[in-house]
Formats: C-alpha cells, sequence, structure tokens
C-alpha cells in the first residue's frame, strides 16, 4: 500500500504507512419469525466498524510521532482520516506502541467512525430506498392479493429514481403509495364491517352467534388483522420517502 494516509494532524510516510486497512460495516436488521414459517426484516439501516491499521513509525524522531499519535487519542479529539479516496471523520480510540529501538516503534491503532464524509449522502438516499422497499415487502406479506399502487410504488423503488428527489419517479412513488393506503383502507372498513359487536351483558340466553358462523368472524379477523399490519407497514415507507430532504 503505497498510499499517503492522514490522520488529523498526523500523516503517514515511509514505513508508518500501512500495508492494509481494515474498514467496512454492517446493515442493522431485526428478523422476524412468523407463523408458518414467514419472515418479515425491518432494515435499520447501516452502522460502521472501526477502521484499523498498523505500521511502523521509524527514524530518529519516531519517540516524538509516537506521543504526538498518543496524545490525540488523550483528547478524545474528532478529526479526519483519509487516504486515496476514502475519507471519514474518526476518534483515535486505541493506539498501541512495540517500542523496539528509540529509531523503530511498530503501531496499531483503531479509530471509531462518527461519519463518513465520501458517501454519506448517497448512503442516506440508499438507507432510504433500502428502507422502504424493505417497509412494501413486509406490507406485501400480509396481504393475498397486493393493490396495484403498491406493485407500482414496488416497481418505482427498485427503479433505483424512486427516492430522487426531485425526479417524476420520485412523483409517482409517491402517488403510488397514497393511492395503495387508500384501497387498504377500504379494505380494512370492509374487514371491520364483517365483524358484528356482541352482547357481554349475558341478558340473552340465546348466543348472538351461531356456531356456524364463528368460522366466518375468525376468517375476517385475520384478514382484518393482515390488513392492518400492511398498512402500518405501508405508513412507515409512505412517511419515510415524505421525510427524503428534510
Amino acid at each position: 500500500m503505497t498510499t499517503t494516509v492522514t490522520l488529523g494532524p498526523y500523516t503517514l510516510d515511509a514505513f508508518e504507512v500501512p500495508t492494509a486497512i481494515r474498514y467496512g460495516g454492517r446493515q442493522r436488521l431485526v428478523v422476524h419469525d412468523l407463523p408458518g414459517g414467514g419472515r418479515v426484516t425491518d432494515v435499520l439501516g447501516g452502522t460502521d466498524s472501526d477502521i484499523a491499521f498498523s505500521g511502523i513509525i521509524s527514524g530518529k524522531d519516531a519517540d516524538t510521532k509516537a506521543q504526538l499519535l498518543d496524545a490525540l487519542r488523550m483528547s478524545g479529539l474528532t478529526v479526519p482520516l483519509f487516504w486515496s479516496e476514502q475519507y471519514f471523520i474518526v476518534i483515535l480510540a486505541e493506539v498501541s506502541f512495540d517500542y523496539r529501538k528509540p529509531w523503530w516503534i511498530p503501531y496499531q491503532l483503531r479509530c471509531s467512525v462518527q461519519s463518513n464524509l465520501l458517501y454519506g449522502a448517497a448512503a442516506s438516499s440508499l438507507t432510504a430506498a433500502a428502507s422502504i422497499a424493505a417497509d412494501l415487502a413486509s406490507a406485501s406479506s400480509f396481504l393475498t392479493t397486493a393493490p396495484a399502487g403498491l406493485t407500482s410504488a414496488q416497481s418505482a423503488i427498485s427503479s433505483g429514481q424512486g427516492t430522487a428527489l426531485g425526479s417524476s419517479t420520485f412523483g409517482q412513488s409517491v402517488t403510488a403509495l397514497t393511492t395503495a393506503q387508500a384501497d387498504l383502507a377500504g379494505q380494512i372498513t370492509s374487514a371491520g364491517a364483517g365483524l358484528p359487536g356482541f352482547d357481554l351483558s349475558l341478558q340473552s340466553t340465546e348466543p348472538a352467534v351461531s356456531p356456524g358462523s364463528l368460522t366466518t368472524l375468525a376468517a375476517n379477523a385475520s384478514q382484518l388483522a393482515s390488513l392492518t399490519a400492511a398498512q402500518a407497514y405501508l405508513g412507515r415507507g409512505l412517511s419515510t420517502l415524505a421525510n427524503i430532504g428534510s
């Protein structure tokens, strides 16, 4: 690795430049295993792993350079870390030295990432798109037949332009999701109407509902629960879409 690496006021050179830099991250997921084998995954957003690398501080001023790095750790300051096309804002969380000679001090360090300046905006848009897509998929999983608006919204979001504020596809996504919400609201009203009120006063000796209709009532109740769950995921997806750029 021959590129220049800069950490706050410290620019690494010669043997100080690491042969490799470990960085990356993960996507935070909450997985809900449903009865019957179904699965719904909530996408909560990406998080950066610590950045770690090592090298050798060399030369007649190696002691002074090591002290500078250690002082940066002690300060807890938020500083830039950049190399090649990577640019982060970090805190030097840990540094250790393996003192060999006054002019030869191997080191290892670890930085806690506060933000990724290069990909921050793009990552935010991608995170919103992934979050909306996950919510729409979750909504679909509760429905026997997805409304046309939901299918159109999924197509728009997956195109890559559905979350691009100001684009025509963005407007189509909002319209499609709003239409799908209205469609589900109508279905919820219809399903709710199929659940009659129950007389719990025990004043009547005859049951208000015949045993033969209990199966139908159970089906209506199950449908209402599924529609309500789908509506909730759809609402969150629409809210995420509406908040892009705000």
